[in-house]
């Protein structure tokens, strides 16, 4: 019988070093503690949204937290896959940070999003210039 995602994360949680605790786990991620305790009593399953928002709080690819609570492969292009390990992780952690669910203030939330995109057309405009030069 295939294990459910709600026993995997108990017991996942318990065996890091130390522990990681549901608040902890509800803090870092920005996901409602009662939630969390939802889905270890396997009352629900997570949703996609809310796997992102967990994956790098528990160091764990989103992909396989989605496999797990049993969606199968992402439906997403795999980034994951060709992307840097140290990117994949400031990636998923962005993400986390600028998510609804996300602990940080609103304000800084939008002050980082704005610094981001800000960063990413930068780097956009570089890439166009240097495509059309080797064109």
């Amino acid at each position: 019988m295939a294990t459910l995602f709600g026993d995997w994360l108990d017991n996942f949680m318990k065996s890091q070093s130390p522990p990681i605790e549901r608040r902890e786990l509800s803090r870092r991620s920005g996901v409602d503690v009662s939630l969390i305790g939802r889905w270890i009593r396997n009352e629900n399953r997570p949703s996609p949204e809310r796997l992102r928002a967990i994956a790098p709080v528990l160091g764990v690819e989103f992909g396989n937290l989605m496999t797990l609570a049993g969606y199968g492969a992402p439906t997403e292009p795999a980034a994951e896959v060709v992307a840097a390990p140290q990117i994949d992780e400031l990636a998923l952690e962005l993400d986390a940070m600028l998510n609804p669910h996300s602990p940080l203030d609103p304000d800084r939330r939008d002050r980082l999003r704005l610094v981001v995109g800000q960063v990413m057309e930068a780097e956009r405009s570089a890439m166009r210039r240097r495509r059309k030069r080797s064109s």
